[in-house]
This record gives structure tokens, sequence and C-alpha cells, in this order.
């Protein structure tokens, strides 16, 4: 690894509402990264952390088009936004780098970022000690001299625009004061479980299929597995019209099924043809406002309302 480093600075992006997107390498890179490439080729490279104690020297694996190059601790320094400096990453860590052959960022990324991601899934096989899912940096790299590599930082970090004090947090908490989590019924914990995994997830399909698995959670509990998805959902939010619960009109539950519809062809195009394109950042966000709606739905069965 080259000992001489040079980066581009960014500032912090903040936000009003929670986005599903906290990625920042979504944005525009060229307008990001003005300059960064100089012309040169860029190489996209992705850092993931490994076992502790799996390797204990740097070691370099060079294919036709990329490469992978494992560090013991303290042996890889990247670029960090918030503070601009420099990071010493204290454990063992691998680096996977593929030559994209282009010189725009955004077109870099583009075919980067999906090889990356196959490469570090054949490697993982051969080293198992490699984790995927502990993501240490990923960006753009360009060699504008041979001992001198210069790398983005691009993992920068979201800010919320105003912290919230404790006043508030308890007077929004009193909303949820009559939650009694040990009288949860099992189909009930189980949506929220997969609702929690939606926003842990890191790319969109997933985070879509555990969306979509919490409203079959609800909906599927007592209905004929026979039922597709769709039927069920239905027959879900039928009941929401009537019953002890209160009674949400049925314009209201028509609009809510055509949300489910929408994502139901967007699980179909990515269960059946294994196209993830309808995946949107607005379907997401509607989905889980959705699945919010049947949530909202079992509390005040349970006799549990939220209270906003």
């Amino acid at each position: 690894m080259p000992k001489s480093f040079t980066t581009t600075s960014s500032k912090q992006t903040s936000f009003k509402g929670m986005p599903w997107e906290f990625d920042l390498l979504e944005q525009d890179l060229e307008a990001r990264y003005v300059g960064f490439s100089q012309g040169l080729p860029i190489a996209w490279g992705l850092a993931v952390g490994a076992i502790d104690n799996s390797w204990t020297e740097e070691a370099v694996i060079r294919g036709l088009d990329w490469q992978g190059r494992f560090y013991p601790p303290g042996a890889l320094k990247v670029p960090r936004v918030q503070p601009q400096r420099w990071h010493t990453v204290t454990s063992c860590c691998f680096l996977v780098l593929f030559e994209t052959k282009a010189s725009d960022m955004n077109e870099a990324r583009r075919v980067g970022r999906p090889s990356c991601r196959a490469l570090l899934a054949l490697m993982r096989r051969e080293y198992p000690a490699i984790e995927p899912d502990k993501a240490l940096w990923e960006g753009a790299i360009v060699w504008p001299r041979p001992d001198k590599m210069r790398m983005t930082a691009a993992l920068g970090t979201f800010a919320a625009a105003q912290a919230k004090s404790a006043r508030i947090l308890q007077r929004v908490g009193l909303g949820m004061a009559k939650l009694e989590a040990g009288r949860f019924p099992p189909q009930f914990l189980q949506a929220l479980e997969w609702l929690a995994l939606a926003r842990s997830a890191k790319v969109r399909p997933e985070k879509f299929i555990h969306l979509w698995l919490a409203v079959l959670s609800l909906a599927s509990f007592g209905a004929s597995r026979r039922l597709g998805d769709m039927r069920r959902v239905r027959n879900y939010t039928q009941a929401m019209t009537t019953g002890i619960a209160g009674v949400r009109s049925p314009l209201a539950v028509e609009e809510l099924n055509v949300r489910f519809g929408t994502a139901y062809k967007a699980r179909n195009r990515l269960v059946h043809e294994a196209d993830d394109s309808g995946i949107t950042l607005d379907l997401l966000g509607d989905l889980e406002l959705a699945a919010f709606e049947l949530v909202d739905f079992e509390l005040a069965k349970l006799g549990m309302p939220i209270v906003r």
C-alpha cells in the first residue's frame, strides 16, 4: 500500500425526516468530487472487516482486472469526512479493488459496486474469515503516480437537523405508555421484527423483502396457505372496516390495497424475473407507511393505541 494519500473533503448532510437511503455514494459523485480523477482510470474499492487474528501479514491477490488485499490490524488507513482525517483500521480487514476503466465517477460506481460485491462473494467462499456485512470503506481510487493513491472519503455521516431535548423525547414517548410487549401475539412480534430488519438491511431488495414479510406476517395469520399474497392481504384489510379496533372507511381500505398492489408487482418482478428496478426509495417509504397502518390496527385491537 502506498504511504502517500490525498482526498477530497465533503460536509455532513442534514435531514428533517428519516430517509431510507443513508448511502452518500448514491449522490452525484461527479459533482461531489469535482476533478477527482483528472482523466485517470478509476478503480472502485470496498473494504470489509474480518474475524480477529485472521492474518498477521499483508498479502495481495492480483486478478486480470481486480485486486484483493489482506491487511492485519493497523496496516490500512481510510479517509473519513467528519472529522476530516485518516482513520486507521484496527482490525483485520480485506480490500477488493475493481479496475472500472472509467474516468467518470458515476460510471465507475455503476460498474464498480456490483463487481466488488460479486468478487467479495467469491472471496468469502475461499476465505470464510471475511465479514461482508462489516463495511469499513467504499469509494473510488486513482493513482496519480505509482507511489501515490488518491481515495474518496465517500463514507460520510448524516446528522439530524436539530437535536431533541430529553423533555421532548419523554413527551413523545408518553404516547407509547400503554404498550405491554408481553401481550403482543406471535404474529405481531414477527411483523415488528421484520420491520426492524428492513431498517437495518443494506440493500434495497433486502429492505423490500423484509417489509413485505412484515405485511404477510399479519395478513397470513389464520389464513389458508393456498391463497396468494394479495388475496390474504385483501382479506386482512377488509377486516379493518369492522370490529372493535375502529372502523376504516372502504375508500381508505381500497387505497391501502392499491399501495400493497403496487408493492406486490415489484415483488413479482423481483422474485420471478430477478428484476429489482421497481424497488425505489419512494416505494420503500410508501410500503413501510402502509405496513405501519396494519401495526396501528393491531395495537388498537389489543387496546394499546399509540397516542400521537
